[in-house]
């Protein structure tokens, strides 16, 4: 297993001292654990993926229209 060496902020180290009940090792581990996961899975259907830029636009546009549809052209 390979060591990794994090600095934090004083307040947060300051705070994380007054819970010594708490394994921040595991804590952390089981963070980036899932951190890591999430992007494999988020990476494996990108590269699944024929989204377009372009096709990105054309959904944003139509997502636009009818949030303005919706809550000003009513009012």
């Amino acid at each position: 297993m390979k060591k990794v060496c994090i600095t934090v902020p004083e307040s947060i180290a300051d705070r994380m001292a007054k819970h010594k009940l708490v394994d921040w090792n595991e804590t952390l581990h089981r963070k980036l654990t899932f951190i890591t996961s999430e992007r494999a899975i988020v990476e494996n259907i990108l590269e699944k993926s024929t989204l377009t830029a372009e096709d990105a636009c054309e959904i944003d546009e139509k997502v636009k229209k009818g949030l303005f549809k919706r809550y000003y052209e009513k009012a």
